[in-house]
């Protein structure tokens, strides 16, 4: 081996774990958007857009009343939030 290869090796190894970083990163973010279009498809099918009738809390309060439709709304709000 010359000098400038063993230079280049972990270098190369560098390259490569950031790489495998990049893809991680970028399969978490196309799963989670993925998972908030198809959330956001449900709220709107089921026509709980309104399920939460104030913002940032849901009916006063940080964690919704046992409603269907504003926990629906609700888990799309915080899907949104970790999406981003």
């Amino acid at each position: 081996m010359t000098p400038s290869t063993t230079f280049l090796q972990p270098l190369a190894r560098a390259m490569a774990r950031r790489g495998i970083g990049y893809a991680t990163l970028a399969l978490t973010a196309f799963t989670s958007v993925l998972l908030l279009m198809t959330m956001g498809s449900i709220v709107r099918i089921t026509g709980n857009g309104l399920g939460c009738p104030d913002w940032p809390l849901c009916y006063g309060q940080v964690v919704p009343p046992l409603y269907a439709s504003a926990w629906v709304e609700f888990s799309h709000r915080l899907l949104g939030a970790i999406a981003s």
